[in-house]
């Protein structure tokens, strides 16, 4: 019991055999697991919602890119992917931000 939180203390203490200390403690850490699983899955769908906006972003600098090649602008793969990239890392990007 020493190496116990407060929580598990508190869900064991009215025990008297081993098999329900294994039981409160696995309920105790189902529900643990499952809130961890419920807060990863809420940054994952803020990241998702997020990222929709950067692909919208990468779309329309690749628009203009076959736009520019279409009256024969010759920019390259790499250039192209340059710009990508230092869009997600301009200070003015931010995922939640539409313009």
């Amino acid at each position: 019991m020493l190496t116990l939180s407060d929580d598990e203390v508190q869900a064991v203490s009215s025990c008297k055999i081993k098999a329900q200390i294994r039981t409160k403690l696995s309920q105790v850490y189902q529900s643990l697991s499952d809130e961890s699983k419920q807060a990863e899955f809420q940054k994952y769908y803020g990241v998702m919602a997020g990222l929709k906006i950067f692909v919208k972003k990468i779309l329309q600098i690749q628009i203009h890119v076959s736009q520019l090649r279409s009256l024969e602008v010759v920019i390259e793969d790499e250039a192209e992917v340059a710009r990508i990239v230092s869009r997600m890392w301009n200070k003015n990007f931010r995922p939640d931000r539409q313009d």
